[in-house]
């Protein structure tokens, strides 16, 4: 789903009718199951919307009942798409992945020894595409968290393991600008 130039993975495609005004309401399969809630609707096409999948609406309804916030988890890098231009310019075999730009000091990031340049090609099994795909997935993660990193770094590729922390909402204003 990619409207206004942003880009959200990991919804359920539907044909149940969601109009505006009643997003939020479930969405169910033929047996009566919740499988997910319904969310947006795609306005240039009839009939098409999107609905999150059950199993991530209760990992948010756990975070509030727990926490009575949503905590974002925070690794401590900032990352661009890796484009052929790029693999070009700075010599990598890869032309898929991300780009680490900046290591944020004292993260688990830096802690695990990830430096920029690296490229990261695969978070926890699945391979990275894109930059919003990256912060995508690593939403999907709370804090505690042990994520795994195949990252490429000098013709070699490596693994990283590093465990997710608490967003730190001090450094919010500073980490909104990179």
């Amino acid at each position: 789903l990619n409207p206004h130039g942003r880009t959200y993975y990991h919804f359920i495609q539907t044909d149940a009718s969601i109009n505006p005004g009643n997003s939020g309401g479930p969405l169910l399969n033929i047996s009566g199951t919740l499988i997910g809630i319904n969310t947006a609707i795609y306005g240039k096409a009839q009939g098409i919307g999107f609905a999150i999948p059950i199993s991530r609406a209760k990992r948010i309804v756990e975070e509030l009942i727990s926490h009575g916030t949503v905590e974002s988890p925070w690794v401590g890098l900032v990352v661009q798409t890796l484009t052929p231009d790029l693999a070009f310019h700075f010599s990598l075999n890869y032309n898929k992945g991300v780009l680490v730009r900046t290591v944020e000091a004292a993260s688990p990031a830096s802690q695990a020894g990830f430096q920029p340049g690296d490229v990261i090609i695969s978070l926890n099994g699945k391979t990275i595409r894109s930059s919003e795909e990256y912060r995508q997935r690593e939403r999907g993660y709370q804090s505690g968290d042990s994520l795994r990193f195949r990252i490429s770094r000098q013709e070699k590729e490596f693994i990283f393991s590093v465990t997710a922390a608490h967003f730190p909402f001090e450094k919010a204003d500073d980490l909104m600008w990179r």
